[in-house]
């Protein structure tokens, strides 16, 4: 006999091992009462994705909400886990990559929540060291074998903007984040 819980196990598509997986039903059911509007829980949307912000955890599931392409999303959400863990292997600071999942009606990814200021909120010296980090970073990523697809920062007094990366002022960090189009070379 399958219980729920063990019928969710098998639908864990990635994980690390680290990561609690009863978590995984509680994550699964605040995304059906989020779209449901049943709550409402803090979100943004970019992309193809909404990124639910739940406690510790963002969670990045499809806008089509049933999933309207289940196997395009799997392939892309475990895509964009594989492309984390290696970055965070070679030194980047990346979210950390928990897992990707599927219920009934979509597919997730489950990560850390990052604590990120936007850019215009930034003082000039906290600029100038998220600059400098994402440089040095991005070096690294390219020397390891990684195309960043869409990755970039202007640090321009009058423009200020992250894409796609950005600054935690708590820690002193720059982080990357949505992977979607970063490529790795293959040996």
């Amino acid at each position: 006999m399958v219980t729920k819980q063990s019928k969710m196990e098998m639908q864990i598509r990635a994980i690390s091992p680290q990561f609690d997986k009863r978590i995984v039903n509680y994550l699964s059911d605040l995304i059906s009462k989020h779209e449901n509007k049943k709550i409402i829980i803090p979100h943004t949307a970019g992309g193809e994705h909404n990124i639910l912000l739940a406690g510790e955890y963002a969670v990045k599931y499809p806008l089509e909400y049933p999933s309207i392409n289940p196997c395009y999303d799997k392939r892309r959400l475990i895509y964009e886990f594989n492309i984390a863990q290696n970055l965070e292997k070679i030194g980047l600071n990346v979210p950390k990559m928990f897992a990707v999942c599927s219920d009934e009606k979509t597919l997730f990814l489950i990560m850390k929540k990052l604590h990120l200021t936007p850019a215009r909120e930034l003082n000039r010296q906290q600029i100038t060291e998220a600059a400098r980090q994402f440089h040095y970073q991005i070096n690294l990523a390219k020397t390891k074998g990684f195309n960043p697809g869409d990755t970039s920062i202007s640090t321009l007094e009058s423009l200020e903007s992250f894409y796609n990366y950005g600054f935690c002022v708590e820690n002193n960090k720059g982080y990357f984040f949505d992977f979607s189009k970063w490529v790795q070379e293959v040996d």
